[in-house]
């Protein structure tokens, strides 16, 4: 499993590399576009509504528009100039003209509910556009403004002289339909966008894909190294640099494998070469010993084998962690793997006064593992655990439960082993050393021990690890998968 420090996608970073540049790109884009064709086409209606305007002055006579009152509406003069400006209206598909005065009074208004003297409440937010009109006699336009139909309207103002010095105003209002044409101009802009992206998604895992799969090769591949598994060859077919790194990662993986089979027939060779006079001594050692009576020669000879049977022991340390681990499966009861256990340090936990015992979390957790190797680490763990107590009380415990083993892709099953004393413990600096080859703290030790123990743990793909403080105690934690399963 990828540390979580690590665990940052390139899959990710590419598609964010990809996505976001171009998304920000696009979306103002977009934005630049609808604006400017917004700007565009209001300008365009402004200036439309004007145009129309200035026509539909010449159509009437200012100074007698001027004149009227309430009740003129049946008036020739009335009836036949909105008759005009209604027609312009059709032939320009304008929704509204009319006349008013500077106090926003009606004089003639093509809705025909709207009556000489209505006063133009809506006018109050148009009130800068009217005084600019009004002062520098100059047409111009309205923002535009939502109606009560809903629909988005402009309205343009032409201010008109009278004969009298005075004025009045008129009045034309367009309907914005281009609004409806830049809605939908921005519904399918955002579904361009959405589109887009979609496509810079997929294209952006498809092309990181083709990064990603090789990379993911050489991370299982260093893990498999890193765990001891020198066998399995790093499959990566790119013709670029990964492949490249990929072929010279191929290339270490059997020069390791190399060395580590030379050293293997080298620790045999030496081993061979070690016990040979070492059975010649323990045999001269017996012989000696029957044929002298002396009680100090007996002594020193007693020494002599005691010392023998060290370098024996060492040595097969050596051999036990120098040859590649076979794994032999089978099923394995807890229960009876631990009274197993406690049969074999019986007469340790009895002559040391030890407390022992241990406990099941669940009935029984049957497990698979290699059940000679598994002993051995168990064993291990155990007498190192013994050897470590220097108190009055001595205690040691075993917990066993069950538990998820993360160190793949795909969570799992498994099985947890504590073991816990309390003796004199480890130092802080020493923890993450004691698993390391060559590595002691006691006088006669290989520094093997502990070392073989990782080993096949990791040959079992499970994990262990150690927390201990000073005068104090050690907990011993090994997780084993509950199904073991062959990696390739």
């Amino acid at each position: 499993m990828i540390p979580k420090e690590f665990n940052k996608k390139i899959r990710n970073k590419l598609i964010v590399t990809f996505l976001v540049p171009l998304l920000i790109i696009i979306l103002i884009s977009g934005v630049i576009i609808y604006f400017i064709a917004y700007r565009g086409l209001e300008e365009e209606l402004s200036r439309k509504l004007i145009s129309i305007g200035l026509a539909a002055t010449t159509r009437f006579h200012a100074d007698s528009i001027a004149l009227l009152d309430p009740g003129d509406e049946s008036t020739r003069l009335y009836r036949s100039t909105q008759q005009k400006l209604a027609d312009l209206c059709k032939l320009t598909t304008i929704n509204r003209i009319y006349l008013f005065k500077p106090d926003n009074t009606s004089l003639i208004d093509t809705e025909n509910d709207i009556k000489i003297g209505y006063k133009y409440s809506h006018h109050e937010f148009d009130q800068n556009e009217l005084s600019y009109a009004l002062s520098e006699f100059q047409p111009i336009s309205s923002i535009l403004f939502q109606g009560q139909d809903g629909e988005y309207y402009k309205t343009g103002y032409i201010p008109i002289k009278t004969s009298s010095n005075g004025a009045i105003i008129l009045a034309i209002q367009g309907n914005a339909a281009f609004y409806k044409t830049l809605s939908s101009l921005r519904r399918n802009m955002f579904f361009a966008i959405f589109v887009v992206i979609l496509l810079i998604v997929t294209a952006s895992l498809v092309y990181s894909q083709n990064i990603v799969s090789p990379i993911k090769n050489l991370v299982e591949a260093a893990m498999k190294i890193s765990g001891g598994e020198l066998t399995s060859e790093v499959n990566i077919k790119t013709k670029d640099e990964i492949g490249f790194l990929g072929q010279k990662f191929n290339q270490m993986r059997k020069n390791v494998l190399e060395r580590d089979q030379r050293m293997q027939m080298m620790l045999r060779g030496i081993a061979h070469e070690v016990r040979n006079p070492l059975g010649g001594l323990e045999l001269f050692c017996d012989l000696a010993d029957k044929e002298t009576d002396h009680r100090a020669v007996k002594r020193h000879l007693k020494k002599i084998r005691e010392e023998t049977a060290t370098i024996n022991r060492i040595v097969n340390e050596f051999l036990d962690f120098a040859r590649t681990i076979g794994i032999t499966v089978s099923k394995i009861s807890s229960a009876e793997f631990l009274e197993e256990i406690g049969f074999h340090i019986a007469h340790d936990i009895e002559v040391d006064h030890i407390l022992w015992s241990y406990t099941l979390t669940d009935k029984d957790i049957i497990f698979e593992a290699d059940r000679e190797h598994f002993k051995r680490v168990f064993l291990n763990v155990i007498k190192n655990a013994l050897q470590s107590l220097d108190k009055p009380e001595k205690r040691m415990s075993v917990l066993v439960s069950r538990d998820i083993l993360n160190n793949d892709t795909i969570p799992t099953d498994a099985v947890k082993f504590i073991i816990e004393d309390n003796g004199m413990g480890i130092k802080e600096d020493d923890i993450e050393e004691v698993f390391k080859p060559f590595f002691t703290t006691k006088e006669k030790g290989s520094g093997l021990g502990l070392a073989f123990v990782k080993k096949v743990i990791n040959e079992h793909h499970g994990t262990i690890h150690i927390e201990s403080k000073l005068k104090k105690g050690t907990k011993v934690v090994m997780v084993l998968p509950i199904e073991y399963k062959t990696q390739v």
